[in-house]
């Protein structure tokens, strides 16, 4: 398995495969930050703006991922399917832990910020930002993960071309030397889930010395 691990770098293809499952976790996963960050923001703020978004989170939550993904099949094209199951997986995770930490924000210190004149670009910085950033990255680190398995099975769903998910799908129904190299695909998924993870928790701590 070691000797099939090394081959896997040797092969041209590897590479373009590994780019593009990548690229594909990377786009669902920062747009899913972003919006999850800015929603929770004002779902914490606004209770109206809550309710709104709620139904739509508990449905992405709560239905299976394979559901979603042959649905998001029949809507749009195969390769776009593991960039949406990606921001699914991370989207409600993300703006639920914005908004709770913001509706649980101190009042005394937004009560402190009022007497003081705070404008509203302050109290983001000064009040929010401190209670919001280390839980969202806590959050973020570990929903990476997920997302890179929920990429993965879709793009064997979707059968989406040029991926590690099809390459592990390939490699499954070659019954002479398949085993070792699905297995190899695995550790490879493995270890860049847990390398971006580290990377996370090493940008959340540079980050949050920036409130202490």
């Amino acid at each position: 398995m070691v000797e099939e691990i090394f081959s896997l770098f040797g092969k041209a293809n590897f590479y373009v495969n590994l780019g593009n499952t990548l690229l594909r976790c990377l786009i669902g996963f920062i747009t899913a930050f972003t919006l999850g960050f800015a929603f929770g923001i004002l779902g914490g703020k606004y209770k109206w703006f809550h309710a709104c978004v709620r139904p739509f989170t508990a449905f992405l939550k709560t239905t299976p991922v394979m559901a979603l993904t042959l649905l998001i099949m029949v809507w749009f094209k195969t390769q776009n399917t593991p960039v949406a199951i990606g921001f699914i997986m991370v989207f409600p995770i993300v703006y639920q832990t914005v908004a709770d930490s913001v509706a649980t924000v101190d009042k005394k210190l937004l009560e402190v910020a009022e007497v003081y004149g705070f404008s509203k670009k302050e109290k983001l910085r000064y009040v929010y930002l401190p209670e919001i950033v280390p839980m969202t990255f806590s959050t973020a680190s570990t929903t990476f993960g997920l997302s890179i398995k929920a990429v993965i099975s879709a793009e064997i769903l979707a059968y989406a071309p040029k991926s590690i998910g099809v390459s592990m799908y390939v490699a499954k129904s070659n019954i002479f030397d398949g085993t070792a190299r699905l297995f190899a695909y695995v550790i490879v998924a493995v270890s860049i889930s847990a390398l971006f993870e580290t990377l996370l928790t090493l940008l959340k701590n540079k980050i949050c010395k920036k409130y202490e």
